[in-house]
């Protein structure tokens, strides 16, 4: 995982061209707008804002990984 603005780690898996999944931890708790080439798996702590831009409402500490459920196909 790398160390982003705004105190989160990030990390991701691509496969064949496609990324698989983000993961990004909160460490100080602030919300998190990321840009995604898929539409993630639906979760009550992601918002779609459009343009494939998201925004993540994580507490400090927590993880949320975002899987790109057609790259399981």
């Amino acid at each position: 995982m790398y160390s982003v603005n705004g105190a989160f780690l990030v990390g991701a898996s691509r496969k064949n061209g496609v990324t698989e999944y983000v993961k990004i931890k909160s460490l100080a708790g602030q919300s998190c707008k990321v840009i995604l080439d898929f539409k993630p798996q639906a979760s009550q702590k992601v918002k779609e804002l459009g343009g494939h831009v998201y925004e993540l409402a994580i507490n400090k500490g927590e993880e949320i990984t975002l899987l790109n459920t057609a790259s399981e196909k």
